[in-house]
């Protein structure tokens, strides 16, 4: 969640499974790097314009550009496992959660989602497990997450249209309750690493932002989900996992900026905006290096 959905929702649809047999895309290949032949499978009109997964195994959602080498001065192209990290990612189906689930198989990981509606995967790929369930649902949650290294969620609160003031499609603390099923599990599933989208004018860094968006988070139906990832941190800071609160400044459907601008204490001052995709960029990176453990860092567009 970030701001900005001031004016962009992802709606919610409620499924009335509980959680289901997990479908594989294919055969799991044993190390990273492995090329796979061109399925020809397009993605939706909507999603990452106009890329088309599997069309090469260097996927870029950029227009088909290549990512370049200094997309963060941390950039890495695969993790350090010897074998490929297992993730589960929540929020797969949204608008930041698809770049995040793109990135991440282009980067050689194994990853587990849990989606309220598998057809909304149009993804297939040999390394992607699909879960249908609600994240909510700790039974579901916990078959979700088994076997998996880390937690990353790009998980919203909806509501019925873009407009600040419609009602919410969600509940107010669905994030926080994720969340606590998320930490509840942790031990049992050996689960150290979370990294989730909050947003810049959380906590903290309510004074930062601009004063108009500030009224408008107050006086409009956007001050739930800032209440929510506000208790989500809170949560966090609880606990003994390794977290990272990514807070991202409004969110726009640009292309994946060769820079980012990390700010923590207001410094240096954020930018407006930054790409849904630098974000997804940046989740997969602090994993990567082990970044902004127990930290909540505001990025935007460098």
């Amino acid at each position: 969640m970030s701001f900005v959905s001031l004016w962009e929702n992802k709606s919610h649809k409620d499924t009335k499974n509980l959680c289901d047999t997990p479908s594989f895309s294919g055969h799991r290949p044993s190390v990273i790097g492995h090329r796979f032949p061109d399925n020809g499978q397009r993605t939706p009109n909507n999603f990452l314009r106009p890329s088309v997964i599997g069309h090469r195994p260097s996927f870029s959602p950029d227009n088909d550009q290549r990512t370049p080498n200094n997309l963060f001065e941390h950039r890495t192209t695969t993790n350090k496992h010897q074998t490929p990290m297992r993730i589960l990612i929540l929020g797969a189906t949204g608008r930041t959660g698809r770049h995040l689930l793109a990135q991440a198989l282009e980067r050689g990981y194994q990853v587990q989602v849990l989606v309220r509606d598998r057809h909304k995967i149009r993804i297939t790929h040999p390394e992607l497990q699909v879960m249908q369930g609600h994240p909510a649902d700790r039974a579901c949650l916990g078959k979700a997450i088994q076997g998996c290294e880390a937690v990353l969620s790009a998980l919203n609160i909806s509501r019925y249209n873009d407009f600040p003031w419609a009602a919410l499609r969600t509940p107010h603390n669905f994030l926080s309750d994720v969340m606590a099923g998320i930490i509840a599990l942790a031990d049992s599933y050996a689960i150290r690493r979370v990294i989730f989208t909050s947003a810049w004018g959380v906590g903290d860094t309510e004074a930062d932002i601009p004063g108009w968006l500030r009224w408008l988070v107050k006086k409009s139906n956007l001050r739930y989900p800032y209440q929510d990832l506000y208790r989500t941190e809170e949560l966090l800071k609880k606990t003994q996992l390794d977290w990272t609160a990514v807070r991202p400044a409004v969110l726009t459907n640009f292309k994946r900026r060769a820079s980012c601008r990390v700010s923590l204490d207001n410094t240096p001052k954020p930018g407006l905006f930054i790409s849904r995709a630098t974000v997804a960029s940046f989740m997969l990176d602090a994993l990567e290096k082990e970044l902004y453990v127990k930290q909540a860092p505001v990025i935007s567009a460098g």
